[in-house]
This record gives structure tokens, sequence and C-alpha cells, in this order.
């Protein structure tokens, strides 16, 4: 069995979140190790408009405020490829894999509209971020 971690410490990721109903993540996990081999990851959640339940979750001015919104029932699409010598995707993993029990979320400022953005990190910030999962296989030896 492999383990597809997606991750912006292991490749570059984009995502586009509406204020609800609809998730979206692409990206590159270009890392190289014995255990994972670099991949390509899309994954879609979408769920209805009347789906979800609104939580309570606290603020720095009003206390615990219905803030956030969660549901459990949304609909997720995801594909998975193995990438080439270029970075490019190649063979197909997962081909658009369902299912209909997704978890998703929304919550919190500064996100009142769609959020929309790409996390690319440098080769330092990732070791580092990455260092103390690191340190605690080398004790596990």
């Amino acid at each position: 069995n492999t383990f597809y971690e997606a991750t912006p410490w292991l490749g570059d990721m984009e995502w586009k979140v509406t204020p609800w109903g609809s998730w979206k993540l692409r990206g590159l996990c270009t890392a190289k190790n014995k255990k994972t081999r670099p991949f390509y990851v899309e994954l879609e959640a979408k769920c209805k408009s009347t789906d979800g339940v609104n939580l309570r979750a606290p603020t720095l001015k009003d206390g615990m405020v219905y803030f956030c919104r969660d549901s459990f029932y949304a609909n997720a699409t995801l594909s998975l490829y193995e990438l080439d010598e270029n970075n490019k995707k190649g063979k197909v993993i997962l081909d658009k894999v369902t299912s209909n029990q997704c978890a998703v979320e929304i919550g919190g400022g500064p996100w009142w509209n769609t959020w929309e953005d790409t996390s690319k990190m440098k080769r330092v910030l990732k070791f580092l971020i990455r260092l103390p999962y690191r340190w605690k296989n080398l004790l596990r030896k």
C-alpha cells in the first residue's frame, strides 16, 4: 500500500474554495524518497447549498459565535497521476474516484469571498517544516 501525502511542504499546491459549495485542490508532490513517488493530485468536492451545519467558533471580539460551517456529505472526486521526469502528468494511478461522504468546512475571515491561491515554499522552509517528523523517524531506528 502507498500513502499519497498532498501537502505544501512536499510540492506546490493550488486551491479554490467558494464561500460554500465548492472546494478544488490541485498539486504536484515532487518529494522523492524510499516510500513515496512524485505525483499530481486533483481533488474536487461539492455540496448543496442546503447541506452543512453552522457551528460556533471562538472570535477575538465576540466570543463563541456562529462562524463556521461543516458537512460530512460532500461529493468528492479524486484523481492521482504519476509524474514523469519533467514533472508532467503521466500514468494514471486513480481516475476520478468518487465518494459521497467527504468532509468539508468553511469558516472565519478573511475568507468571506472565494479563496483562490497557490502555495510555493522555498526548499529550506520545506525541510524545516518536516524536521520534527524526520527527527522522530530517526529516533525510532
